[in-house]
């Protein structure tokens, strides 16, 4: 019991400096690439500190005060826990084979807090940014789902370890396919329709501040992490021969890859229109998914 809970006190210390050092290796990277000096590299968790610690909370007049204050805590309360079933170095505190389904239902819980906390704040621009996370949501997941289950299947296993320790052939397709759902999930151009400072003032996040939105803060770095870390077990092969260090090591290298290539992506690309991302994914996207499974399911 005690080297469990050791266990998952040193992965979610691993994931919280993780999580905002990948969030500030993006933001960084992607000033530079527009020829800016770009924020010190540890300036998301400086503004989460000084949210959570400084800032006053304000609840609006006529927000559903439930719902509004609870959200915050809801999705940074299921990002932890999401983080219980990420496989560092080959293991989990929570492994068991199954994970990856509850993983993806976990995740799907902190975005709906999110979603539920900006709708019952009372501000029209949160609810119209509320409603468009919620339309990209329902057309993203069906292929991120695809994509998912792809390595899964050649692996013949949910259980992410076991992904992870199989050395099947790479899947470009269900690699981009992820990568691609993944923008979306973390509001990066040019999926960031959600939020569009120039247009609806940071939507979800409107009328949010304080602890709370240091809340959100937390869920969101964490997901930088998770999703990060994801692909890098999903797609990433690594001989399990290897020494753990190694594997650690060799995780979280594919993992910043990915940031660094979010952050790539965000600086040559323009926000898509609501309509348009949604039929990108109900199509392109969805269509290489199930490519993807098909050529699994024919290799099998």
């Amino acid at each position: 019991m005690m080297e469990t809970i050791l266990a998952f006190l040193a992965l979610l210390s691993i994931a919280i400096a993780g999580g905002f050092l990948f969030e500030g290796v993006e933001r960084k990277l992607f000033a530079r690439l527009q020829n800016r000096k770009g924020p010190p590299l540890l300036q998301p968790l400086y503004d989460a500190l000084k949210l959570l610690l400084a800032k006053e909370t304000v609840i609006p007049a006529n927000a559903s005060p439930l719902v509004f204050v609870l959200a915050p805590y809801i999705s940074a309360a299921a990002a932890i826990t999401a983080v219980l079933f990420i496989p560092l170095g080959g293991s989990a505190p929570l492994a068991f084979n199954g994970d990856l389904i509850v993983l993806l239902y976990t995740l799907a819980l902190s975005t709906a807090a999110l979603f539920l906390g900006a709708s019952a704040s009372g501000s029209p621009f949160a609810a119209l940014g509320a409603s468009r996370e919620m339309t990209l949501y329902i057309s993203l997941e069906l292929s991120l789902a695809l994509a998912v289950l792809a390595p899964a299947f050649a692996a013949g296993s949910f259980s992410l370890a076991l992904i992870s320790a199989q050395q099947f052939a790479p899947l470009p397709l269900a690699a981009v396919v992820f990568f691609v759902a993944v923008l979306a999930e973390l509001g990066k151009k040019p999926f960031d329709i959600s939020e569009a400072e120039q247009e609806i003032a940071e939507g979800l996040y409107a009328e949010y501040s304080g602890r709370l939105l240091g809340m959100f803060k937390i869920a969101s770095a964490l997901k930088h992490y998770i999703y990060a870390c994801m692909f890098a077990v999903l797609f990433v092969p690594m001989p399990v021969e290897w020494p753990v260090a190694t594997r650690i090591a060799a995780q979280l290298a594919a993992a910043l890859l990915f940031v660094c290539a979010m952050a790539l992506v965000r600086s040559v690309s323009a926000r898509f229109r609501l309509h348009s991302a949604s039929r990108f994914y109900l199509s392109v996207v969805a269509f290489l998914a199930f490519i993807q499974f098909v050529l699994v399911y024919l290799w099998r």
